[in-house]
């Protein structure tokens, strides 16, 4: 069983990212030159060596300060093995309500199907990472530089004895409820949305050999900003059963 789900990582994605390792695609289209006011003042998220997954992904997740995209950093789902991997995925926030963000960008760092060809050596050098490392950094300082990514309120999950019962988090007067497949967020006594989520952020139960693996969603982690009227959700999946993998999470953008 997983622990609560990555906000300050992660986190996806509602498909599995694609990409050569290493590669990227462009992070926008803007203008070449921003005017000093618009200048970033706060720096990019970036990516680090080290921690539980052997990437941090530290920042995340962060909104342009236009409101029209996001960044999270997503790990593909790898059941008992847990290999090393991150993808930094750019999603557009949805104009129309519960469709699915589009993707405008990613960088893969490090995938699962590679992650055993780039371990550390005996010294605990691992030259090929820290070079993968460098440019995931370098392409979010240039998202950052055209976007202005900006730090959202990151919420507190309300620990409960099991993950699955998990879903509540708070902070700064904002609550954010999601269970039964209805989300309901308050900032003080203002409810700011309280709606029904589609179908498509729960797995239908999966038949392996004889046993149907049920694999229940709850809330990993919301992040908010109050200014954009926009809060980054993460649902996170537990298994019921010890050889049924994880369904990577999910990250979706809920305006108001």
């Amino acid at each position: 069983m997983r622990g609560a789900a990555l906000l300050l990582a992660i986190a996806a994605a509602c498909t599995r990212p694609r990409s050569t390792s290493g590669t990227h695609t462009t992070p926008g289209t803007g203008p070449a030159n921003r005017a000093a006011a618009d200048a970033p003042t706060s720096p990019p998220p970036r990516v680090l060596r080290g921690g539980t997954f052997g990437l941090i992904a530290e920042g995340f997740p962060a909104i342009a300060r236009a409101g029209d995209r996001y960044v999270v950093a997503y790990r593909q789902s790898d059941g008992e093995r847990g290999m090393p991997n991150l993808t930094i995925v750019v999603r557009a926030v949805g104009a129309v309500r519960d469709r699915v963000d589009a993707e405008l960008a990613r960088h893969e760092v490090l995938s699962v199907a590679e992650a055993d060809t780039m371990l550390d050596d005996a010294d605990g050098k691992n030259p090929a990472l820290d070079a993968r490392v460098t440019r995931a950094n370098r392409w979010l300082a240039e998202l950052h530089a055209e976007h202005t990514l900006v730090r959202p309120l990151v919420l507190i999950p309300t620990p409960t004895r099991l993950l699955v019962d998990q879903t509540t988090a708070t902070g700064d007067g904002i609550t954010v409820t999601w269970a039964a497949s209805r989300l309901r967020i308050t900032d003080g006594a203002r409810v700011l949305v309280e709606r029904v989520t589609p179908a498509t952020w729960l797995h239908a139960p999966a038949r392996v050999g004889p046993t149907t693996c049920e694999t229940p969603g709850y809330l990993g982690g919301a992040a908010i900003d109050r200014a954009n009227r926009l809060a980054i959700l993460t649902i996170s999946y537990v298994s019921q059963a010890d050889f049924c993998i994880e369904p990577s999470d999910q990250h979706h953008a809920i305006s108001w």
